[in-house]
């Protein structure tokens, strides 16, 4: 597990800054050489914010990767992303 901190798509982001489009093809390209898959997943559409209390907020989504040998060892994996804040307002 780790955390790459990079996009695989532009529309991943949404900010008032654009998104390096020359990261995400250096990245894909690792993705690709290092045989990762996007496993995809179910929930809203960003997973990450900046969190920052200005007009300008960062919303960005976090892909999930693995390798084929982990996608053939659990071939009904299924993510879904069920955000914190989310869970605290339905427990409230």
């Amino acid at each position: 597990m780790g955390d790459l901190n990079e996009l695989l798509d532009g529309i991943e982001k949404l900010s008032c800054h654009a998104p390096n489009f020359n990261c995400i093809s250096s990245f894909r390209n690792i993705i690709h050489n290092c045989g990762l898959i996007d496993l995809g997943y179910n929930g809203p559409a960003y997973t990450w914010t900046s969190r920052s209390f200005s007009s300008n907020p960062t919303f960005q989504h976090l892909d999930s990767l693995a390798n084929t040998t982990w996608c053939n060892n659990f071939p009904n994996t299924n993510v879904i992303i069920f955000l914190l804040f989310m869970a605290t307002m339905l427990l409230s």
